[in-house]
């Protein structure tokens, strides 16, 4: 089993993010904001070209990840990819206020679900190369262990955090 490199993504960091492909996989996310909320989003691992190229998770709206959108909030780079800045534009969950197990959520922010959606949401997936990646990006060794530590390591209850 390869080791994948956890970094604290900072604002400013480039990241590039994949063209957009039809087949890619889906996590519809589930919330309650005066009254109950579901979504789809795409799980990508995308490169912080800040942090040595290293893997970062990402769960990008689907209503987002298409060239029209992305054309228009980052650079599209000549092998067809985007680069995309990290700002306010995009928010985060991560286990602590030290940035530990950080992953990024692009969205709209009217959008308010917790932090923990997401990663139970991706880790129960039966799509599970998605589990995988993320519970490898966030530094657990199988989706399995993952899933156990999840209750234990990101406090439930908490929104994600705008950078």
């Amino acid at each position: 089993m390869s080791t994948i490199k956890t970094v604290t993504v900072q604002k400013g960091d480039v990241l590039v993010i994949p063209s957009p492909a039809p087949a890619a996989p889906r996590l519809t996310i589930t919330w309650a904001q005066l009254g109950s909320h579901t979504a789809d989003y795409v799980p990508l691992l995308v490169q912080d070209k800040d942090q040595g190229n290293a893997e970062v998770p990402i769960f990008i709206e689907i209503e987002w990840y298409n060239d029209a959108y992305l054309s228009g909030v980052a650079h599209k780079t000549e092998s067809g990819a985007y680069e995309l800045t990290v700002d306010e534009k995009l928010q985060y969950g991560q286990k602590n206020g030290n940035g530990d197990q950080r992953f990024l959520v692009f969205h709209d922010k009217a959008r308010k679900p917790y932090q923990h959606r997401f990663l139970e949401t991706a880790l129960a997936s039966k799509a599970a190369g998605i589990a995988a990646g993320v519970a490898g990006a966030l530094g657990y060794g199988t989706a399995a262990t993952a899933a156990t530590s999840i209750a234990k390591n990101f406090r439930v209850g908490d929104y994600l955090h705008t950078f």
